[in-house]
């Protein structure tokens, strides 16, 4: 990669992070990736690998309607889960 890409790339973070509302949409969003990979991790050991592809799934779907502030909290609430597995068909 170019150094002038790198510039580039360099400063639109600077400006995106500069958005608070952006930036918290951002976090939360890889938490809840990062949460979702390290239950898939455990999930394999535990033969739940289809379960977690259901809730990969959700995941998805919510980002798609741009319903970010839902995905983290689907990784832990499993009544709000269950709603939006019946919701979204799933």
């Amino acid at each position: 990669m170019s150094e002038a890409a790198i510039n580039n790339a360099y400063d639109a973070t600077g400006i995106f992070l500069q958005n608070k509302e952006d930036r918290l949409k951002y976090i939360n969003r890889e938490m809840a990736l990062m949460d979702y990979r390290s239950g898939l991790a455990g999930a394999e050991e535990r033969g739940e690998v289809r379960g977690m592809d259901r809730l990969s799934q959700l995941i998805s779907k919510l980002h798609e309607e741009g319903r970010d502030a839902e995905i983290f909290r689907v990784t832990s609430d499993t009544a709000l889960r269950d709603r939006l597995f019946q919701e979204f068909r799933l």
